[in-house]
């Protein structure tokens, strides 16, 4: 999502179209708050050291200043932004009562007797799949939702039920084939 937001405001400013309202600041910004956290457009492990918390607070600053334009720009990096929050809140739950793991989980070569940073890469890894896992079965459960909303729009009884029943089934069998990709 980020590529796409970047490549619009790229194509939009070659074609010498001005962005509307507070898009290009916002956009400014968000490049910014990924520059400065070190989070890479396709890098989803930072290679320090990470404030989820500053991140955090810093994002929602600009998903709010991009939502204020009101502009199609402004929505997409507002989703951007959005998308961005839901792995920090995602990231933030799994470091609960290990707070010393935003600070020690650096991801780079384990020089220390003990192995203490090799461990912190590990439980920052596996938090990180976790939250992938988390989001990824949030994208199956609101393409369900959708299914069906579009089938059973306005529909109770037998149908109903057995489309529940359905779900049930196919969204743990994704949630155990994504877990197996996951781990390999």
């Amino acid at each position: 999502m980020k590529t796409i937001v970047l490549l619009l405001a790229v194509s939009l400013l070659a074609l010498g179209c001005v962005v509307p309202g507070g898009e290009a600041k916002a956009l400014a910004g968000y490049q910014a708050v990924l520059a400065k956290y070190g989070l890479g457009a396709d890098a989803f492990m930072p290679a320090h050291p990470v404030d989820v918390l500053g991140f955090e607070s810093e994002m929602k600053a600009v998903k709010e200043a991009a939502g204020a334009s009101g502009s199609a720009e402004g929505r997409a990096l507002e989703k951007a932004a959005d998308i961005e929050l839901d792995v920090a809140a995602a990231l933030k739950k799994m470091f609960e009562g290990r707070e010393h793991l935003k600070v020690v989980g650096i991801i780079a070569p384990d020089c220390s007797k003990d192995g203490a940073a090799g461990k912190a890469r590990a439980a920052f890894e596996e938090a990180a799949t976790r939250a992938r896992l988390a989001l990824e079965k949030k994208k199956i459960l609101e393409k369900d939702f959708a299914n069906f909303m579009d089938r059973f729009a306005g529909v109770a009884g037998p149908d109903f039920d057995r489309y529940v029943a359905y779900l049930a089934i196919t969204n743990t069998a994704a949630a155990k084939q994504l877990e197996s990709r996951c781990r390999k």
